[in-house]
């Protein structure tokens, strides 16, 4: 369970997103070495605000707890991918290619066409994916007007999906705790909590 003043903070936080938008697009990746699946890359999203240029804010699960969602903020990447390189790191990695230094990669996705409704629009709401017997969110959805990119746990960290991007039907691993609800962060109101 989410504590009650992590949950205010990380509302907050998440609020202030609302309406801002996004000037660039990241995916934050932690290299799946090894691993057999790719529905298992451990997988964020990192979005520059037109607002703040110098932040990445990057939506996740966090490390400590791996149901919980959360927002930190990072300095730009220094150094990044591009989006071309993606698939062929990733194949590297799952099979377990030698040599490769293992630390989070950064891709930048901002001119890439299937995320052209995410990049250069605003965020219109934000959504906490829930269960329905459970308090905390599992989950973060944030909407743009024809796109969306939700994010939940994986086992070993985090995943993402799209409109076109990742449609890995995650949320469904959770259906044997009940029906997955949707709160938008606009009607949540901060001293109920």
């Amino acid at each position: 369970m989410v504590q009650r003043s992590n949950s205010i903070e990380m509302i907050d936080r998440l609020k202030s997103i609302v309406g801002k938008k996004v000037q660039r697009l990241f995916f934050v990746v932690w290299p799946p070495f090894g691993e057999e699946d790719k529905a298992e890359l451990d997988i964020s999203a990192g979005y520059v605000f037109e607002e703040d240029p110098n932040t990445l804010y990057v939506i996740s699960t966090d490390k400590d707890d791996l149901t919980t969602p959360c927002i930190n903020y990072q300095s730009l990447p220094k150094s990044f991918f591009n989006w071309a390189d993606f698939e062929i790191r990733m194949d590297k990695w799952m099979n377990c290619t030698e040599g490769m230094e293992m630390d989070t990669e950064y891709y930048e996705v901002t001119g890439e066409g299937q995320f052209s409704n995410i990049a250069q629009n605003k965020v219109v709401d934000i959504e906490l994916v829930g269960v329905s017997n459970e308090d905390a969110p599992i989950g973060i959805k944030l909407i743009f007007e024809n796109d969306y990119i939700l994010s939940t746990p994986i086992t070993d960290g985090n995943t993402i999906e799209s409109a076109k991007f990742n449609r890995n039907n995650n949320l469904d691993n959770f259906l044997s705790l009940g029906n997955i609800k949707y709160s938008s962060i606009k009607d949540i109101i901060l001293s109920d909590l």
